[in-house]
């Protein structure tokens, strides 16, 4: 009898122990997505240095927002405006990493995903540091791991971001110089 009161009490001590860290989390990745869409709103209004204040500070290290501006505008002008985005889902990638994906539609690129890839500073505020376009179109606007240093390859998608291996697509790359143009 003894032995039981000492195994419930274990159970009982873990369950409360367990169920604060998952509504952490939970409210955790609503955080994240409340910031990813608050930035996703800010690029769908043009507001490119607005997008680059919401950067981590680890990415506006790595990009000049004049830059940040111009690359921005080369990929979302050919897109169109956003007709419709859905929210899809939210993923812890590691601690202080999210990956939020949307499903997305813009006037000139129909059924695309989205992936917006948040960190938590040491402030506790989630900030953008990578941003994903995935389609089916053979076009893409460039996949950047940082804005301002283009890679090369050949792919139908798009990045932006401090670091490529966030991405949940496969490491291939086009130029998004916005001096090349794309095939």
């Amino acid at each position: 009898m003894f032995r039981r009161a000492i195994v419930a009490t274990i159970l009982l001590s873990l369950v409360w122990a367990v169920a604060p860290r998952a509504a952490r989390a939970a409210a955790s990745l609503d955080d994240a997505t409340a910031a990813a869409d608050a930035w996703l709103k800010l690029l769908d209004d043009q507001n490119y240095s607005e997008c680059w204040e919401s950067l981590s500070p680890s990415v506006q290290g790595k990009t000049a927002k004049k830059t940040f501006e111009l690359e921005y505008n080369y990929i979302m002008k050919p897109l169109g405006p956003a007709v419709s985005r859905e929210y899809s889902g939210a993923k812890l990638k590691g601690p202080g990493t999210a990956a939020i994906h949307y499903h997305t539609s813009w006037n000139k690129r129909k059924k695309a995903k989205e992936v917006v890839f948040v960190t938590m500073g040491n402030d506790g505020l989630w900030r953008v540091s990578g941003y994903n376009i995935m389609g089916p179109h053979k076009r893409a606007q460039g996949r950047m791991g940082v804005p301002g240093q283009p890679q090369t390859g050949a792919s139908d998608q798009s990045q932006t971001g401090p670091d490529q291996s966030q991405t949940d697509a496969p490491d291939q790359s086009q130029s998004g110089a916005p001096d090349q143009p794309q095939p």
